[in-house]
C-alpha cells in the first residue's frame, strides 16, 4: 500500500493545500462520506475503473466518474467508494484559490467559488462545529450551537443534518477521528 501526502512549496503553495497520492489502499469498509469543507479538488484516477458517487440516503449509485474530474465546493455530503484497491492522485486547493486554474471569470463570487457567499459562510460555520465536536470530549448541542454562531440548538441541528446527513448525535456515534470523513457502509 502506498499513501503519501505532500504540501507544495511556493509558488504552488499559495494555491494548493496539499497533494495526496495512494495505491492499493486498504480499509475495512466500502463507502466513505465526506462532509462539505469548502475545498475544491481535482481527482485523477490512475486506474481504468469508473468511480461511483452514491446517494447519501439509499447508498445507490447515482453518478460515475472516470479518469479525471473536479470536485467543487459541496453544500451536501458526498458518499463515495472508500478507495479499496484504487489508485488516485488528488490535488486539494486552498479555500477560494482554485479559480486561477479553471477557465472561470472571477468577477462574481459564485462563479469563482461555486456557491453563493451565504452558502460558503454556512459551510464554514458548519466546519467550525465539526472541528469543535472533534475537539470536545462531550457533546452539548445547545452550547455548541451558541459557540459556533447558530441562533439556537434547533437551527444548529437542522444545519448540521443538511451538510452531513446526520444529526450531531448520530455524527458523534459514527465519527472516527478523521475530520470530514465518516464511514457509512
Amino acid at each position: 500500500m502506498i499513501f503519501d501526502t505532500c504540501v507544495p512549496e511556493q509558488p504552488l503553495g499559495a494555491f494548493i493545500e496539499r497533494f495526496i497520492c495512494y495505491s492499493d489502499y486498504k480499509v475495512g469498509h466500502a463507502i466513505d462520506r465526506f462532509l462539505p469543507d469548502g475545498n475544491t479538488e481535482i481527482i485523477i484516477d490512475l486506474t481504468d475503473t469508473p468511480q461511483p458517487i452514491f446517494d447519501n440516503v439509499t447508498l445507490q449509485e447515482i453518478q460515475s466518474c472516470k479518469e479525471c474530474w473536479a470536485s467543487g465546493v459541496r453544500t451536501q455530503p458526498i458518499s463515495i467508494p472508500s478507495g479499496n484497491g484504487s489508485a488516485m492522485f488528488i490535488i486539494i486547493f486552498k479555500k477560494g484559490m482554485a479559480a486561477p486554474f479553471f477557465p472561470l471569470p472571477i468577477e462574481m463570487f459564485k462563479r469563482a467559488v461555486g456557491v453563493t457567499p451565504k452558502t460558503y459562510l454556512l459551510i464554514h460555520r458548519f466546519q467550525k462545529a465539526v472541528q469543535e465536536i472533534e475537539r470536545r470530549p462531550n457533546l452539548d448541542c445547545a452550547q455548541l450551537a451558541l459557540d459556533c454562531g447558530y441562533f439556537d440548538q434547533s437551527h444548529f441541528v437542522h444545519s448540521f443534518k443538511r451538510f452531513s446527513g446526520f444529526t450531531p448525535t448520530e455524527y458523534v456515534s459514527r465519527k472516527n477521528g478523521i475530520l470530514n470523513y465518516v464511514p457509512v457502509g
